[in-house]
């Protein structure tokens, strides 16, 4: 359950992530959900990490220069890319299991609107109408989902939950310009802390997200947004206003 763009914008993964769209049953590859991490260079192997036959396409840890330490804030620490690929913990391992792809699968909206900890946003921006959407459920219930929105001109947007989430949630620090596209800031959303990335000043276009930690989950806002107005998917305002709108 994640996303894949460039260093920045890519489809992150606190594992090593298989860069197969079979996997993606909403649009993010699973592991992605636990943190913002970048991925680096790709390697074919026979087999996949869970089993999947190949040959596929992994993801390597990025080779990066920046070793400055965590900062935290609040529920969230800001890291340096390849952090977590350095620093495994039992709380990382048990924070993938919530979102293992081996253990997930294509669930209809109508099913998971039965689930405890399922909420959709009554805001969409125009255009957007609800997609595909995919959870991991086990014997004791929903420990993760995403849904995908689909909007004007193939653009799109995710929302994803994850429960029982062992904070703090870690966050890659954005590059500096002119390598980076994103600056991260962090706040509130319906009184709960929150982290958002966003394009930088006169930047273009660039992947936003909002990152929400509640009492006993996560919830995340993942998709294309405009920086500069150009009215090719949507200002992150919007993206803001659909996080605002899930409770």
């Amino acid at each position: 359950m994640n996303v894949s763009v460039n260093s920045v914008r890519a489809r992150q993964a606190v594992a090593i992530v298989a860069l197969v769209a079979a996997l993606g049953v909403a649009g993010y590859f699973a592991p992605g959900l636990i943190s913002g991490e970048g991925g680096g260079r790709t390697q074919r192997v026979a087999v996949g990490p869970n089993g999947q036959p190949g040959p596929i396409d992994i993801l390597l840890p990025p080779e990066v220069d920046d070793h400055s330490p965590p900062v935290t804030t609040g529920p969230f620490r800001v890291v340096p890319q390849g952090f977590s690929y350095r620093t495994p913990s039992a709380a990382s391992e048990a924070n993938g299991a919530l979102v293992d792809d081996a253990h997930r699968g294509a669930v209809a909206p109508s099913v998971l609107r039965t689930m405890p900890f399922y909420a959709e946003p009554t805001y969409l921006p125009p255009g957007y109408v609800i997609g595909e959407s995919g959870a991991v459920i086990d014997s004791t219930g929903l420990k993760s989902y995403e849904v995908t929105y689909h909007g004007p001109r193939g653009y799109s947007f995710v929302v994803a939950r994850i429960i029982g989430f062992i904070l703090p949630y870690d966050i890659v620090r954005p590059l500096p310009p002119p390598t980076g596209n994103v600056v991260l800031t962090f706040g509130e959303v319906n009184g709960d802390p929150a982290a958002f990335k966003k394009a930088a000043p006169g930047e273009d276009f660039a992947e936003g997200s909002v990152i929400v930690s509640s009492p006993g989950y996560l919830t995340l806002v993942v998709g294309q947004t405009d920086g500069i107005e150009t009215g090719r998917s949507m200002p992150f305002d919007e993206l803001l206003k659909v996080a605002q709108s899930i409770r």
